[in-house]
């Protein structure tokens, strides 16, 4: 309920402020959790605490802060309470949660699978891979994430050079993360060592060279997600995610006992079954934007 802010905030076109408010949450947590350790002996219930009040500090300050300030005509009020609106919103979040939550299943069952199939250490080796290629997708998000609201603004004002010249930017700047990807990759193997301690945990270059494809799909992908998030064009997008974990765990399993592919089934089956995001997405972006379809499917 706190979190309504940041909310807002993305909604404003605010999203260094929403990120903001975050990162203070996990430095109060922080220094918390060293005076804990300087003080007093390890106790789980007192972490807990640390890292679940230390958010709320700041949350609560930000709506006290912002609320109170530049944002008063959005205060939350019991008077203001439109049950009219609740099925709609109620329906949208719906839709991005079961959208979320199938994302969410796939890269844990990645985990369960490995294990089963390998070993912890082939569980350890693809994690590494994906947080160090992950990277990349997290810089993606900071320069990805104002293009969300602001697409909504400019597809309300039908402002549609505006969307397009967005994409065509972002389109460019991932090239340069191409470029950033193929130098992490060609660097991975000492940067592993440095990294974890040389020789400690063994990593194959194919496990590093497909989560690197596996990110820039990711991040190609992403721009177009997020105008049809922006724009809430979602049908497509959510029948893809409840359809996706099936595929892709079918695929993962096939890979690993007939095509012999190791822990790279993974990241191969994850490209496959991610086909909104590079296949159906831009399509459905040019039938808006480029052809203007008039077919309803790709609005809804």
């Amino acid at each position: 309920m706190l979190k309504i802010i940041n909310t807002i905030l993305l909604a404003d076109q605010q999203p260094a402020k929403s990120s903001l408010i975050d990162l203070l949450g996990q430095i109060i947590s922080l220094i918390f959790i060293m005076i804990l350790v300087k003080t007093t002996q390890g106790s789980l219930v007192k972490l807990g605490i640390a890292l679940c009040l230390s958010p709320l500090i700041v949350l609560i300050a930000a709506n006290i802060i912002l609320f109170g300030g530049p944002y008063r005509e959005f205060r939350p009020k019991l008077s203001c309470v439109n049950f009219t609106y609740a099925k709609d919103l109620f329906n949208l979040g719906l839709v991005f949660f079961l959208i979320q939550f199938a994302s969410i299943i796939q890269f844990q069952t990645a985990n369960i699978i490995i294990a089963r199939n390998f070993s912890t250490e082939d569980v350890t080796a693809y994690n590494i891979v994906y947080k160090y290629f992950g990277v990349l997708n997290m810089l993606f998000v900071i320069f990805i994430t104002p293009f969300w609201s602001a697409s909504t603004e400019a597809y309300q004002k039908k402002d549609i050079a505006w969307i397009r010249n967005g994409i065509k930017r972002y389109n460019q700047a991932n090239l340069l993360f191409v470029a950033c990807g193929v130098l992490m990759l060609i660097l991975s193997g000492p940067v592993y060592d440095l990294w974890l301690g040389k020789g400690k945990v063994i990593i194959p270059f194919s496990l590093s060279f497909w989560g690197f494809m596996y990110f820039n799909v990711l991040i190609f992908g992403g721009k177009y997600v997020n105008f049809l998030n922006g724009i809430s064009a979602l049908r497509i997008q959510f029948i893809s995610s409840l359809i996706s974990p099936f595929i892709y765990i079918i695929l993962a399993m096939t890979l690993i006992r007939y095509f012999k592919l190791g822990p790279n089934s993974l990241f191969i089956a994850s490209i496959i079954a991610n086909f909104n995001a590079f296949i159906l997405a831009p399509i459905q972006y040019n039938q808006i934007i480029v052809k203007k379809s008039k077919k309803p499917i790709w609005y809804k």
